[in-house]
C-alpha cells in the first residue's frame, strides 16, 4: 500500500506543477515528494503545516522553480491531500454519528431519539467475524 502512495502523491505534486506552468521530470516529482514527506518525521506542527510547504519550497527551487511558485505547489499539493483525507472521512464519520444531521449538530432535538437507539453499536466499517464469547471459555 506505502509503495502505491508515493506515485500517486507525485501525481498530486504533477498536476499541480502543471497547473502553475512547471513541468518536472517522474523522478523529479517523486524525489521533491520524498522530501517533503520525509522532512515531516520530526512533527513540530499539526499535519506538518509548514514545515511540508518549507520543505517542498526549498528541494523545488533546487530544480530551478522560482520560490513562489515552488511555495504555491507545496501549498496546493498539501491542500489537496487534505481535502482528499477529510472527503474520505466523511460517509464513516456520518455513519457512526448515525447520520450527517446528528454529525452536524442539526438532527433531531428535545430527546425525540429513543435512548436505546442512542446506545445502539456501531456497525464496523471492515467485514468482521463474529464471535460469541462466554465466561467459560475464558
Amino acid at each position: 500500500m506505502a509503495a502505491a502512495s508515493w506515485p500517486l502523491e507525485a501525481g498530486i505534486l504533477a498536476v499541480v506543477s502543471r497547473g502553475l506552468g512547471v513541468f518536472l521530470d517522474p523522478v523529479a516529482l517523486v524525489a521533491v515528494t520524498l522530501v517533503a514527506v520525509a522532512g515531516q518525521v520530526i512533527a513540530i506542527t499539526p499535519g506538518g503545516l509548514g514545515t511540508y510547504e518549507a520543505n517542498m519550497t526549498l528541494i523545488l527551487q533546487l530544480y530551478g522553480v522560482p520560490p513562489a511558485t515552488a511555495f504555491r505547489a507545496g501549498l496546493f499539493t498539501h491542500l489537496a491531500k487534505y481535502l482528499f483525507a477529510v472527503a474520505a472521512g466523511l460517509e464513516p464519520a456520518w455513519r457512526l454519528a448515525g447520520g450527517p444531521g446528528r454529525l452536524l449538530g442539526t438532527g433531531r432535538s428535545g430527546g425525540s431519539t429513543p435512548v436505546a437507539a442512542s446506545h445502539q453499536a456501531a456497525e464496523p466499517l471492515l467485514p468482521v467475524a463474529r464471535q460469541e464469547i462466554h465466561h467459560g471459555d475464558l
